[in-house]
């Protein structure tokens, strides 16, 4: 049986897909550490989701964050087209929306703050590849999260 577990980042570095060994406190590794989160995040509200379409969307999300995680510059464009096609199903907004509603929208909420999270950690690191996307995700979170509102 393999092991799981290496030893190789017990004194706090971790190796790149290169070789080379970077702090863990490095923000490469932090905005990575962000996106892992929100990977994990989005499987969490994958599993509270009351429709295959949206499961389907948010599988083929996760998919895609991986792509830009390991440096993958992602075209913003199919995110605005299910941005623009679920926002027709969205019940106007009045006011401020305080995340609730039912559970697979307040996991929606949640994953749309990592999201933000993310977005910010990635200006930090200067990673500049992820930043339409995870601008475009934000919003297509919150709208998926705002379409079922109590």
């Amino acid at each position: 049986m393999k092991r799981i577990y290496t030893c190789s980042g017990d004194e706090g570095d971790t190796g790149l897909v290169d070789g080379t060994r970077i702090t863990k406190a490095d923000l490469r590794i932090a905005a990575e550490g962000d996106l892992d989160e929100l990977i994990s995040v989005l499987g969490w509200a994958r599993a509270a989701c009351d429709d295959r379409e949206t499961s389907s969307l948010i599988e083929t999300i996760q998919s895609h964050l991986f792509e830009l995680g390991s440096g993958k510059t992602l075209d913003p464009g199919p995110l605005e087209v299910e941005i623009d096609r679920y926002a027709r199903q969205m019940p106007p907004i009045t006011g401020f929306v305080i995340p609730s509603g039912p559970e697979s929208s307040a996991r929606l909420h949640i994953a749309r703050t990592v999201c933000r999270r993310a977005e910010r950690a990635f200006v930090r690191a200067n990673l500049r590849h992820a930043l339409p996307f995870l601008n475009r995700l934000s919003d297509l979170l919150f709208i998926l999260a705002c379409r079922k509102r109590d």
